[in-house]
């Protein structure tokens, strides 16, 4: 009984010993973070249903179509918080939001963060990109963001202005 006992003790070790994380989704350990500074007054916190940063492999402009796909198939437009419904948002009516984004490794050509101010999400009209990653923040110009595998890079900080917004991407008339 003693031996069999001993078996069963050390077969429940091993079983545990060689499970890392059971069924938790894999984790990116590649990001980015930083601070969002919100400068101005916010839209009225019933006009804003939600607050996200964005982080594209694709230049503007956008077609507001592509995008949705590319964010659902998960390859070159990502969102943080990275929950797909409606409800998930970044911090709304604040000064500053810190955050830390985990996605895939790879050039990212335009982050952004983004208001959603009406329900329809598929038209260019209820979104309104409020802050641009930037080098230059009188240019809008956006900064190239190289993300290594296995490197989280810091202080990544996005301004906000609300007097002085950067232009749409979905503006085909956009400067590039």
């Amino acid at each position: 009984m003693k031996v069999f006992t001993f078996c069963f003790i050390t077969f429940l070790f091993g079983l545990n010993s060689g499970c890392n994380h059971g069924l938790e989704p894999y984790r990116e350990t590649a990001g980015f973070g930083g601070t969002i500074i919100y400068r101005g007054n916010w839209p009225s916190p019933d006009s804003v249903i939600i607050v996200r940063l964005i982080a594209s492999k694709i230049s503007p402009p956008f077609n507001i179509d592509t995008v949705f796909v590319r964010v659902l198939r998960g390859d070159s437009v990502f969102l943080f918080p990275p929950d797909l419904n409606l409800i998930a948002s970044l911090p709304k009516d604040t000064t500053q939001t810190s955050y830390e984004f985990f996605l895939p490794p790879g050039t990212y050509k335009y982050v952004a963060v983004a208001i959603l101010v009406c329900p329809d999400i598929l038209s260019t009209q209820c979104f309104r990109i409020v802050g641009v990653l930037t080098e230059n923040q009188t240019t809008f110009e956006p900064k190239k963001l190289i993300v290594p595998l296995n490197t989280f890079i810091r202080n990544q900080n996005i301004v906000v202005d609300y007097e002085n917004l950067p232009p749409q991407p979905f503006d085909s008339k956009r400067k590039k």
